[in-house]
């Protein structure tokens, strides 16, 4: 076995030991052995060992260069991983890059699109709470032109029904106005104004606004009772004017009179003017009372007929002139100081539930049914022809018709339905009035 190669000093290397630093350090001390050694053998053994030594020395370097390659190879690949994943995200975020692009576009759109609708709402608030100053302000001011004016005065100013369709428009005052149209339209006597009104306010009459109507009409029986009250206050001296038997009651004011007989009954000209300004309210009043009955008598008969049974409708106080209530059956009304002036209730249910009997000119006796009680009062005083009252236009009957007709209607036994106390036109019954009207 060969002996292990030795230093200079003849130690042994140990394995542990680190081989020469240089080959010619190496090459040197082989040599110095050689110096003073002549065997062959030896010199053989020395000059292999230097050769084994150099071979190890080349390996050794090729170690070193092999594991800097590999150090290298490993630093190459881990900077190609680092590449790789570097490239792969890229190329992964790359497609990213225009979708934020384009979400930073959407987000500053919407943004701004934001901020343009709060300005735009701000704004709206804005122009709505002005306009809601403007209208409460112009509002106020309505309300004081009400109090002050007439209702006549202020609807011919001309600007009354455009502010009252402005404010009817905007639904801001709606119950306000219901009772403002009410009342001055009640208050009205000009006809063409009330009409107008009734356009706007009312339009047609329903089941809804019944009430109203009614209440309308009893508005304008008040202003005819009242303007009645004005004409029978203006004194005429007896005997100045004709004897007037169906316009007594309206004294001055009765449309029989011209204005030639007025002239030379009452030579006073404020009164004169005042006479005429009572007749013209009067006639435009009565006009719009007979429209309001033409609505009112309209709708009742749709409702409250035989076939469709009464309605309990509240008729009191209402003055119809010339109103047509043909087949209304009245059993579940209230006709409490009810006027039907010129009127007609062909086949009519009178049996209201209350009821006064004031049937001026109005063919009462051909109603279907009537009521016993008021039986004796309308034979005795509302009778065919009498000089008293205007039948309706076109009525014709004969006092034998007459008779049947109450024959048909009394259905208890009355003095009143006697033939002794009929009355047809200018005749006179054998029983006194006082009697025949009596209640039994």
């Amino acid at each position: 076995m060969t002996d292990a190669p030795r230093g200079p000093e003849g130690q042994a290397h140990s394995g542990n030991q680190n081989p020469l630093d240089t080959t010619g350090e190496v090459i040197q001390s082989l040599l110095m052995r050689l110096k003073d050694n002549n065997d062959l053998t030896e010199l053989e053994r020395t000059l292999n060992l230097a050769k084994l030594h150099s071979e190890i020395q080349k390996l050794d370097s090729e170690k070193r260069k092999a594991d800097e390659d590999a150090k290298k190879s490993a630093v190459d690949a881990s900077l190609a991983s680092k590449q790789l994943r570097h490239s792969l995200i890229s190329s992964m975020l790359a497609p990213l890059v225009p979708l934020t692009s384009l979400a930073t576009v959407i987000v500053t759109l919407y943004i701004a699109n934001t901020q343009t609708h709060v300005a735009r709402d701000q704004a709206r608030e804005k122009i709505t709470e002005d306009r809601a100053i403007r209208e409460e302000a112009n509002w106020k001011a309505f309300e004081d032109d009400l109090n002050k004016s007439s209702a006549d005065a202020l609807y011919a100013a001309g600007t009354f029904v455009s502010r009252l369709r402005t404010f009817d428009a905007s639904g801001n005052h709606r119950l306000q106005l219901s009772d403002i149209n009410k009342q001055f339209m009640a208050r009205l006597n000009s006809e063409s104004a009330f009409k107008d009104m009734w356009k706007i306010a009312i339009k047609n009459t329903t089941e809804e606004n019944f009430e109203t109507v009614v209440e309308l009409a009893r508005g304008k029986r008040y202003q005819f009772d009242r303007i009645v009250n004005d004409c029978a206050e203006i004194k005429v001296p007896p005997g100045k004017l004709p004897e007037d038997l169906l316009w007594n009651y309206l004294g001055a004011c009765s449309p029989k009179y011209t204005q030639e007989e007025l002239s030379k009954a009452i030579p006073d000209p404020s009164l004169q003017r005042k006479i005429s300004t009572l007749k013209e309210s009067m006639n435009s009043v009565s006009s719009i009372q007979w429209f309001l009955g033409q609505e009112i008598s309209n709708f009742v008969k749709k409702t409250s007929t035989i076939e469709k049974g009464g309605k309990p409708y509240d008729l009191s106080n209402v003055l119809f002139q010339g109103a047509d209530f043909d087949g209304v059956d009245f059993s579940q009304m209230n006709l409490s100081q009810t006027v039907f002036a010129s009127s007609t209730v062909n086949d009519a249910v009178l049996t209201a539930k209350s009821m006064t009997y004031d049937f001026r000119g109005t063919p009462w006796w051909e109603a279907y049914i009537i009521d016993q009680a008021i039986l004796p009062w309308v034979i005795t005083y509302y009778f065919p022809y009498n000089p008293g009252m205007q039948l309706p236009g076109g009525y014709k009957i004969t006092a034998d018709e007459y008779r049947a007709k109450i024959n048909r209607l009394c259905t208890e036994k009355m003095i009143a339905c006697s033939r002794e106390c009929l009355r047809f036109g200018q005749n006179k019954p054998s029983i006194p009035a006082e009697k025949c009207s009596a209640t039994q």
